[in-house]
């Protein structure tokens, strides 16, 4: 396994990914998978190239997703399995924020959820359905872990019905 203890400096950013690939790896291995192969598409377009090191870690990164993607099964349903992950993160942190039990789990959850919805984008642009529910996790979890932060339940959004609309969740 490829340490993000030693992830180059031009590589920062992909250190999220890398994180729940390896969290993921002995639950859902082809999730997993999927995270470090964006990383590594991520990771080539943020490289120094002029450091051996981030060469040297990107090819040890995919070396390691071509030893598991044997392991991960049948790939050509990636994209479908990939968005079910992410949108069962969601739902399970979405239904704990609104009925109104947010907790350190719940924006665990979120971001969780909004990782492996980045990691869709490997499959081309995000559906309009799956980049609202980005948008919705990405500034509720900002909230709550403020909320949490401040030592304040989080409260949950306002129902659809008083937002105006089936959109305005993710414009709080």
């Amino acid at each position: 396994d490829t340490s993000t203890m030693n992830l180059p400096p031009s590589l920062q950013k992909i250190a999220p990914y890398l994180k729940k690939a390896d969290e993921l790896q002995s639950v859902e291995p082809a999730i997993a998978y999927h995270c470090r192969v964006f990383a590594i598409e991520l990771g080539v377009q943020l490289r120094d190239k002029s450091d051996p090191n981030t060469s040297q870690f990107l090819k040890s990164l995919m070396d390691q997703a071509e030893r598991q993607k044997g392991s991960v099964g049948d790939l050509s349903d990636a994209k479908d399995r990939v968005e079910l992950f992410a949108l069962q993160l969601f739902q399970k942190a979405d239904t704990e924020f609104r009925t109104g039990v947010a907790t350190k789990n719940t924006l665990g959850k979120f971001r969780a959820a909004c990782i492996i919805m980045e990691v869709l984008k490997q499959f081309g642009e995000m559906d309009e359905d799956i980049a609202q529910k980005y948008k919705f996790a990405k500034v509720w979890s900002a909230r709550i872990y403020n909320d949490i932060k401040n030592g304040v339940q989080p409260l949950p959004p306002p129902a659809l019905s008083e937002m105006g609309g089936a959109n305005a969740d993710c414009n709080p």
